[in-house]
């Protein structure tokens, strides 16, 4: 996002594309954010996921029939992964799973207690979605499913747990 590192060299074309800035002035990093306590240490203990190495690139994305191959119909994978999240999650307030697509999401929901889990994809209604975003902020269940619907720009400060089901080509996300 920047043309010029700290020390006024050029960053590489291959590292950027129509930078937004001219310099980067300071950089700060995980790791600095975490020991300062603004960022949580992430930790990262499923034992077996999903096999992602025949994903398929075009156009800067994963194609779709990659995507399905790799995480739709993984049966017990799929509810194992969840019951390893639901096992390290008994004592946190707010869990949220990324799922790949709208039938993995279903997928993961067979597998949480239906009493204190909801989803939301894109084809959720919008006044649908609003009821459900309010009452997952206000607590009133503990696991929200979602395909690429609640990513950068949600703020839930109770979720404490992230659970990330899903391959992706965004360092942001």
């Amino acid at each position: 996002i920047y043309a010029t590192n700290e020390d006024n060299t050029p960053v590489p074309e291959t590292k950027t594309k129509n930078p937004y800035f001219f310099k980067l002035l300071h950089r700060v990093t995980a790791s600095e954010l975490i020991e300062q306590g603004y960022l949580t240490q992430p930790i990262a203990d499923i034992k077996n996921g999903y096999d992602t190495s025949n994903l398929e690139m075009k156009s800067g994305k994963f194609t779709q029939k990659t995507i399905e191959q790799a995480f739709e119909g993984q049966g017990r994978k799929t509810s194992g992964i969840v019951a390893q999240v639901v096992e390290a999650s008994i004592y946190r307030k707010g869990v949220m799973f990324f799922a790949s697509t709208i039938q993995h999401a279903n997928e993961i929901m067979e597998s949480l207690p239906p009493e204190n889990s909801r989803i939301i994809t894109g084809a959720t209604k919008k006044k649908d979605r609003e009821l459900i975003i309010s009452q997952y902020k206000s607590q009133q269940f503990k696991y929200l499913v979602n395909v690429s619907v609640l990513t950068t720009g949600f703020d839930a400060p109770h979720v404490d747990v992230i659970a990330i089901l899903r391959a992706t080509e965004s360092a942001g996300l």
